[in-house]
């Protein structure tokens, strides 16, 4: 049987990535485009003579959800492959995001060896992936499209047009069901598929395609930028100096940010955070935001990552205190004994710094990543911040010494007495 599908399928599946594959996992929905994909990988198994699997989702929508898993049983049973159903229970959130993750965890779970899993996008499904990306503002350095491989994962029909696979259901009569929620104009990508992409096309034909190609293009394009990059850096663990952004093009800046995320996934900014971090660098401004790790501070010298600090610290009349990697000697109590008459206090991060010092540890540039994280000591009535207790003792710098060798620690020790302590 000849079809544009199968033309283009023929030679991609001599290529080496999958030639040297031990099999394929193909995910199957029973729409349209999975199903193609299935029967072509079918059709073409004397080509690349590899075990084929399919693994289908109930998500668990009713009648119509019923309906798939019974055809693609059929269909997968009439071809004697094997079959493995996953069932997906909502139970809160957005369904869309959370039913994906289940997907790609199900599909990742399923898939030994060096086996390939094969998932049935096209040209259309890039076009609006990308259109989806530029609405949520994906910076450059932001994936704003689907690769045709990605690791273990590839998408053969990706430089497809759906017309093209509709031109091979019908020719080769591939049964298939029609979702009823791709109708729906209250989500995003159906209202690009039915209301933007006509549109479109009624000005430039075929401009899935035009999007499709250029995304390529563009992804070729961010791997070069993203491995430039990487030699910019040493490996990053929670912060880059700016002089390494001073150092090199603006246009560089995204993909170090992102190497520094990858490597602290939880600190990863949303679009609108990303966006206010490249402006305080291209300003040679400073701040500060919160992540879902922790903080992330933009300082004059570098931009740092750091967790949020922990609980309070009880703190024990002549014993030793311990905060966020500094010890204080026991001294302490002896100091604050002369404004506290209660037995109990707590170490906390400082809920106000005293105008003073605030004012001499920004005019000594000290780090807003220090500056914030300095502590307190409250007695539930009153508190006295950890500068005015050093300084209390005159020499009291000399009685913080580090718990461990944390380089942040050393740079928090040496910046007050080089800035701070008189």
């Amino acid at each position: 049987m000849k079809t544009a599908l199968m033309e283009h399928l023929v030679p991609l599946v001599k290529t080496p990535i999958y030639r040297d594959a031990s099999g394929f996992v193909l995910s199957v929905s029973g729409g349209v485009d999975s199903m193609v994909m299935l029967d072509a990988m079918f059709r073409l198994q004397h080509v690349h003579g590899k075990p084929m699997r399919v693994v289908h989702i109930h998500h668990g929508t009713g009648k119509f959800a019923d309906l798939s898993l019974a055809l693609v049983e059929q269909y997968v049973a009439s071809q004697e492959l094997e079959l493995k159903v996953f069932h997906y229970t909502h139970k809160s959130g957005n369904f869309e995001y959370e039913s994906a993750i289940f997907r790609r965890r199900v599909l990742s779970e399923c898939r030994f060896g060096h086996e390939l899993v094969l998932l049935g996008h096209h040209q259309c499904d890039q076009a609006e992936t990308f259109i989806m990306a530029l609405a949520r503002g994906a910076g450059i350095a932001s994936p704003v499209n689907m690769e045709g491989l990605r690791g273990t994962t590839v998408r053969p029909l990706i430089q497809m047009s759906r017309r093209q696979i509709l031109d091979h259901a019908r020719v080769a009569g591939v049964p298939h069901v029609l979702d009823p929620t791709n109708q729906d104009g209250d989500r995003l990508r159906n209202a690009i598929r039915h209301g933007v992409l006509p549109v479109l096309n009624q000005f430039h034909e075929h401009s899935e395609r035009r999007i499709a190609h250029w995304c390529e293009a563009w992804s070729r394009l961010q791997l070069a930028l993203m491995s430039e990059a990487e030699q910019c850096l040493t490996m990053p663990s929670h912060a880059i100096p700016r002089t390494v952004f001073s150092e090199k093009p603006c246009y560089l800046w995204p993909f170090m940010l992102q190497i520094l995320w990858r490597h602290n996934a939880s600190f990863r900014p949303n679009s609108v955070q990303a966006d206010q971090i490249n402006d305080w660098l291209v300003n040679n401004e400073v701040g500060a935001l919160d992540t879902k790790g922790g903080r992330v501070y933009v300082d004059h010298d570098q931009v740092t990552l750091l967790p949020n600090t922990g609980p309070d610290t009880v703190c024990v009349v002549n014993q030793p205190i311990h905060w966020d990697g500094l010890t204080i000697s026991p001294e302490w109590s002896a100091v604050l004994g002369k404004t506290s008459k209660s037995e109990h206090q707590v170490m906390r991060v400082a809920r106000q710094c005293p105008r003073r010092w605030r004012d001499r540890m920004r005019a000594a540039n000290v780090p807003m990543r220090i500056r914030e994280r300095l502590p307190e000591i409250w007695d539930g009535k009153t508190s006295i911040h950890i500068l005015e207790l050093l300084e209390a003792k005159r020499n009291g710098i000399c009685s913080v010494k580090l718990s461990g060798k944390d380089e942040r620690v050393t740079q928090v020790i040496q910046l007050i007495r080089r800035h701070v302590q008189t």
